[in-house]
């Protein structure tokens, strides 16, 4: 098993270092920034790092490069891991999907929150989700609104999309600067996203509310999330997935409909 990492920003650096405790064979390439990346093994040029044929690709470019890398390691031969969101348009994540298909390779979507061991202890017959993100946004540029707080918070969407279990409508959303508040229907039942600015604290976590009042409250830990991107990566080495093609695609499609 041979693993490129393509794009060694925080995410990259972190799952290549990852695969190395493991003790994979790994070799990183960053197509935008050419650097020393201490004990990561290093392509000098993508032809070079597609000549050592890897049999898994993880791809952690900035999300307007996510398409284009993920068709060329797909059509490498190798199963292909990319970081949220699988594209920037659903027309580009539905066309990976297709290809993956027809090529018989996996593609898995790094929602590593599905990977925490806790959120199997929330409970499934909830009446109201809240998905909940609290986190600075004051020094994010005004001019990618709202498109980057949608391709940022993906990972709250997927939450939603996924633990509906269910086909979900979006019924109301509003978007703005420094928050988002998306309302689903999952039948029944009402799936509440709600993303703010908050300088002073990060939080995230879910409240699943009873038809009864009870309230259930999960929150977000550091500690259990460096676990989940490990758990993600040996899932994906494995022929696994916390999240699919289809998954990520579906965030897409959600992305587009906020837009």
């Amino acid at each position: 098993m041979r693993i490129a990492v393509i794009g060694l920003g925080n995410i990259g650096r972190r799952h290549a270092h990852n695969l190395l405790l493991l003790g994979k064979e790994v070799m990183g390439f960053d197509p935008l920034i050419q650097r020393i990346y201490g004990d990561i093994p290093l392509a000098t040029s993508e032809e070079y790092l597609w000549n050592w044929k890897p049999t898994h690709v993880i791809v952690c470019t900035p999300p307007s490069e996510h398409a284009g890398m993920t068709y060329r390691a797909l059509q490498s031969g190798a199963d292909v891991f990319v970081e949220k969101p699988l594209a920037i348009y659903a027309d580009e994540a539905r066309e990976l999907v297709t290809i993956a298909k027809r090529l018989g390779r996996q593609l898995t979507i790094g929602y590593q929150l599905r990977a925490h061991a806790s959120l199997a202890n929330l409970p499934k017959d909830w009446d109201h989700l809240y998905i909940w993100d609290h986190q600075d946004m004051s020094s994010w540029p005004q001019a990618t609104y709202p498109r980057n707080i949608m391709e940022e918070f993906s990972h709250e969407l997927d939450l939603a999309l996924w633990l509906a279990g269910a086909p979900i409508t979006l019924t109301k959303w509003d978007i703005g600067q420094h928050h988002a508040n998306i309302d689903f229907s999952a039948g029944a039942r009402m799936i509440y996203v709600q993303i703010s600015n908050n300088s002073l604290i990060y939080r995230r976590g879910i409240t699943a509310q009873m038809a009864d009042g009870y309230q259930y409250r999960w929150q977000f830990s550091q500690v259990e999330n460096d676990q989940a991107y490990i758990n993600e990566l040996l899932a994906f080495m494995d022929g696994n997935q916390y999240a699919t093609g289809e998954d990520g695609l579906r965030v897409c499609e959600l992305i587009e409909a906020l837009r």
